[in-house]
């Protein structure tokens, strides 16, 4: 089956909101075996439509899918559903239920997926899903909005083609759902890029994203491949843990083209402006990080992070490559704790802050690093390269950087079992030395 929204009754660039028609599409297609849901050209006013199992929503080359600036429009996923009732509980992997009170804001979205299998959402050239900065006073930090696309329990979900672009939360907002393909897609501005709570066999591909926040975010998630990405950010590239990750062939370049935005002045929060150094030199842009762990403790993780492996990236202008702090001091790292960590065909230039890694006690982390070049900022230069504690082994093979200092692995205490170099080219030996716990940097800046 093949239908075009317009048959439904809407009107391309009409001032209303458009979520009766194209939800009356969708809902047609899927009651009668699935199909396509077709939107034309034109620019289309929504604030919430639910796409369903076995139905592609393909947008033809210029349609816009805009969201509503009002955030009283969106109806939260939980709101009732006739077609397709929902359970008082969606997320039973929250541990508590006033968590899942709490995360509301996560239902929130222009299109939402729940529960359904083999869905799409395909875009031509010049088709855009735009959330246009809504604003949310009583949203995450007191300002994000509905999500560009929400998908919680679903599975083989393709995502191609289009531009998410300035989304009051995050352009991809992903829950417990497995099979799932974003592929050829250009995120902008707006918060994170791609967030993936509790996912399995998740590929993304050939995508170009510069968000205002992380690109990639989550944890508690298997068989995760990321490949041939160009990432820009105001924050870090991956905010992200998980077991059996791969990531290869990710270009990541400093300072972002959009502004984070929790540093933007309220007023323009609330008038959905856009960030850019021209219009708000005063927000942040620089990159913080190229990888930093990430396990908060509010949903179940029943698999330690491991197998992580990132290749064959270049990095320009992050102030940190890899930071993992399982200490208190730091809420968002205090799940399960990474076991291991491979870095291989790394090249990476403009950094500012040491590699730092302090593992848990109860489980030590391994650290492997093959063929990487780490350069330094000229002002950055007299710190050592890896400061680490609790860390069972750290093999270093071919392993270059211009840090000059007299310490290139510090480590704190005794919790360091076993370093091992191999085959090194740096500018001078690598020297093993000791730091103090109050010499660890944490400044993000």
């Amino acid at each position: 089956m093949n239908v075009s929204i317009l048959e439904f009754g809407a009107t391309p660039n009409a001032d209303g909101l458009q979520n009766t028609f194209i939800q009356n599409a969708i809902d047609h297609c899927f009651l009668n075996g699935g199909g396509e849901v077709v939107v034309p050209s034109g620019k289309y006013l929504v604030s919430g439509i639910r796409l369903r199992s076995n139905v592609t929503l393909r947008l033809l080359s210029g349609a816009n899918l805009v969201g509503s600036r009002k955030i009283e429009d969106y109806r939260v996923l939980l709101d009732e559903d006739a077609i397709e009732p929902l359970p008082e509980r969606i997320m039973p992997e929250i541990r508590k239920p006033q968590d899942e009170t709490d995360l509301r804001m996560y239902y929130c979205a222009i299109i939402h997926i729940y529960a359904a299998n083999n869905v799409a959402i395909i875009g031509e050239k010049g088709a855009v899903i735009d959330g246009q900065n809504c604003y949310n006073p009583n949203g995450e930090e007191g300002f994000r909005g509905p999500h560009c696309i929400n998908v919680l329990k679903s599975s083989n979900v393709t995502f191609k083609g289009y531009t998410a672009q300035h989304a009051g939360g995050d352009t991809h907002c992903i829950w417990a759902s497995k099979n799932l393909l974003c592929e050829h897609l250009t995120l902008l501005g707006g918060n994170n890029g791609i967030s993936l709570y509790k996912t399995k066999k998740i590929t993304v591909r050939y995508c170009d994203i510069s968000t205002g926040n992380d690109c990639f975010v989550g944890f508690n998630n298997h068989d995760v491949f990321i490949e041939d990405n160009e990432l820009n950010t105001s924050c870090n590239c991956f905010r992200f843990a998980g077991t059996n990750v791969t990531i290869r062939h990710c270009n990541a370049q400093g300072p972002g083209k959009y502004g984070h935005r929790l540093t933007m002045p309220k007023q323009a929060l609330i008038d959905g402006e856009i960030a850019t150094a021209d219009r708000f030199p005063e927000c942040r842009y620089n990159l913080i990080g190229f990888f930093i762990y990430y396990g908060d403790k509010r949903m179940y993780v029943r698999k330690t992070s491991s197998n992580i492996i990132l290749s064959d990236c270049k990095i320009v202008n992050s102030n940190r490559f890899f930071t993992f702090q399982y200490d208190e001091s730091d809420p968002w790292q205090q799940n399960k704790p990474l076991s291991d960590i491979t870095f291989r065909n790394i090249q990476a230039e403009g950094l500012r802050i040491p590699i730092l890694v302090y593992g848990s006690k109860k489980s030590p982390i391994s650290l492997f690093f093959d063929n990487c070049i780490f350069q330094y900022a000229n002002d950055r230069r007299n710190n050592p390269l890896i400061k680490v504690a609790n860390c069972s082994d750290i093999k270093l093979s071919n392993v270059s950087t211009n840090m000059y200092g007299s310490t290139t692995i510090a480590t704190y205490g005794n919790f360091v079992n076993n370093i091992s170099t191999k085959g090194d080219y740096t500018e001078s030996e690598f020297k093993i030395g000791v730091w103090a716990l109050e010499d660890f940097e944490t400044t993000f800046i």
